[in-house]
């Protein structure tokens, strides 16, 4: 049975309908010794991807841009449309715009941020309380070098200081030629009239020392000492020789200050990790300061060949800042044979979860030091069914996390652009949010919240994403909001918590088969002693249990979710018995409640894509 489209429900509060407390328990419960959470201050990050900043889209190599009734070229981040994302819940903002001429800085230092399109958005970020990361170009073509290659390449940096110094001299030559030839003039002109010369005497004296040879030696000795000299600026002042005790080697000499100002940053290499840090300061200047500033992101999805080039970047960008947020996104699991080759070295002769073990593994060696945590994005919502290998890559992802203290992140599919991926109903983001938050899951983001910009193709369908091309809200906004904010509810409680394990109840007939649970793991559960279930209005449904434990309270808590695909509507009433508790608190539709268990058990009712948060006490 095809679901309904609950959007007119689901803004008038449909999330009060699904899913409640039900028999097997009292509400007079003992509300002495229940878990309380209320003063929690951290909170889940949740940002929207692929938020377009700048006044143009691409389609079929053709650059579009957008205009007023007047017909001047304007932007589409409004400050409306950014009040729109604070009123979506969201708290940060992911900024796809990153302006290259942030490097390219006048003899001062100074730069064009100040009435750069990035300071407005993030100005207006600011205003209403959101954070801000960035497209960091220069930083995500550093990590662009595959084969295991580094940016910290000794050799490669002597050359690239060669050519430099080539067209360093060249550019300086012909400012200074004129520049010594008008001095040297000068000089030997009034040194003639001391000597009382006029005359061809005076024009012979002068010219024999005004010679081509005299002035080029003079230029070259001259621009030598300037590639050695130490540029100044306000920029600099502030940057190396402020409070940061990681920046060592002071600032840049004219030289390096013209590598770094004229060089691609997909051609810089760097002797040691002390000038890529030097670097790193110099292309955050002035854009760092700004209060909305969070960080930047680095190369998308890398191959492990790429683990070496991006374990530099975020080193030299965390000596420059050691509070900054570096967003690097990583490759799901995937049964595609060319993708698990990127896992690691023969990938594919390794198969699926082996090979996506030795990524999360080279994960670990190259860059858990420089990172807190593990994101990637996983795409599950297909006309086809949900994808088969969902639930596994995320059980594998949230154990590594557990057992390397790694915050676990996400990114949840919030389009179906592409024909593949069907549209998202309110369910289906429910349900991504729901099992998320059950593996474990503290920070979320949408792929993606604008229509993706597409240079080859067709434009995607604009209906099929939370806003439009032209900024409009489709019902998918409102969807997002209401699961934002359940997230949010639920994280006074979940923030405290570490995923532990899982398990599942399924029926022996699922309406999309099981594909998608195939080689999850059941794992045991500490006090969790027996679950059952029944499902209503279909023939078939799945229960996850996952556990999570909160070892400051020695809390234990289950996250319980109706996990069968959302595409079939469906309400599971589940009993679940635990070991020697008396009372329970259960998060649940944005309410909490305390109940009396009988017998050591609660029943819950969970509808379609829905879950209860169950804390024993």
């Amino acid at each position: 049975m095809k679901k309904s489209n609950k959007f007119l429900a689901c803004i008038l509060g449909a999330t009060m309908l699904a899913s409640s407390v039900l028999g097997g328990c009292s509400n007079t419960a003992d509300t002495e010794g229940a878990p309380d959470y209320s003063a929690t201050e951290e909170t889940f990050r949740i940002w929207s991807y692929g938020q377009v900043m700048d006044d143009n889209y691409m389609n079929k190599g053709e650059t579009y841009y957008f205009y007023d009734e007047d017909g001047n070229k304007i932007s589409l981040q409004t400050e409306e449309r950014t009040k729109w994302l604070k009123d979506a819940n969201f708290n940060v903002v992911f900024i796809t715009l990153f302006e290259g001429s942030f490097s390219k800085r006048d003899a001062d230092g100074n730069t064009d941020f100040s009435t750069s399109e990035m300071k407005a958005v993030m100005d207006m970020c600011h205003k209403y309380g959101l954070k801000t990361f960035c497209h960091g170009q220069e930083f995500y073509s550093l990590s662009n070098l595959d084969n295991g290659q580094s940016r910290i390449n000794e050799i490669e940096a002597k050359k690239l200081e060669e050519q430099a110094i080539k067209s360093f001299k060249a550019a300086k030559e012909s400012e200074y030629n004129q520049v010594v030839r008008d001095e040297f003039t000068a000089k030997f002109t009034a040194e003639a009239d001391e000597k009382g010369l006029t005359g061809e005497d005076k024009e012979k004296y002068i010219s024999d020392r005004v010679t081509s040879e005299a002035v080029a030696a003079e230029v070259d000795k001259r621009i030598t000492e300037l590639m050695g000299k130490t540029v100044t600026g306000n920029y600099l002042e502030k940057t190396y020789k402020g409070d940061n005790p990681n920046i060592k080697g002071g600032a840049p000499t004219e030289l390096e200050y013209y590598i770094w100002t004229t060089t691609s940053s997909a051609n810089m290499y760097f002797k040691t990790m002390d000038d890529f840090a030097r670097y790193s300061a110099h292309c955050l200047v002035d854009f760092k300061d700004h209060p909305a500033y969070m960080g930047i992101r680095i190369w998308d999805e890398p191959g492990y060949g790429r683990f070496q080039a991006c374990s530099d970047v975020c080193e030299a960008y965390k000596l420059a800042d050691p509070d900054g947020y570096v967003q690097l996104n990583m490759l799901p699991m995937s049964s595609s044979q060319s993708i698990q080759n990127l896992y690691c070295e023969n990938g594919a002769k390794l198969g699926m979860q082996q090979s996506y073990a030795e990524y999360l593994k080279g994960y670990k060696e190259y860059l858990a030091d420089s990172l807190d945590y593990y994101l990637y994005d996983d795409y599950p919502v297909l006309e086809s069914g949900v994808l088969g290998t969902y639930l596994r890559c995320r059980q594998m992802v949230s154990e590594f996390c557990a057992e390397n203290g790694l915050r676990k992140c996400i990114v949840q599919q919030s389009y179906a652009g592409d024909g593949s991926h069907r549209l998202c109903e309110y369910e289906d983001m429910l349900w991504q949010a729901n099992v998320s938050m059950a593996f474990g899951v503290k920070e979320f983001s949408y792929y993606t919240y604008w229509p993706i910009h597409n240079s080859t193709a067709n434009l995607p369908d604009e209906t099929k994403y939370p806003l439009t091309r032209h900024g409009e809200r489709n019902p998918l906004w409102w969807h997002i909001k209401d699961v934002n904010q359940e997230i949010l509810f639920n994280a006074k409680a979940l923030w405290n918590f570490e995923y532990k394990g899982v398990t599942y109840y399924d029926s022996e007939v699922l309406p999309s088969g099981k594909s998608f649970l195939a080689n999850v793991v059941k794992n045991d559960m500490e006090k969790l002693t027996n679950v059952t279930y029944e499902v209503k209005n279909q023939q078939g449904g799945l229960l996850l249990v996952s556990e999570l434990y909160d070892e400051a309270n020695d809390q234990y808590g289950y996250y319980v979710v109706n996990a069968g695909d959302p595409y079939y509507d469906s309400e599971i009433v589940a009993t679940l018995t635990f070991d020697k508790y008396k009372n329970a608190q259960i998060y649940q539709s944005e309410e909490i409640t305390n109940v009396a268990l009988k017998k050591n058990a609660v029943t819950i009712e969970v509808g379609t894509g829905r879950a209860a948060f169950i804390m024993p006490y």
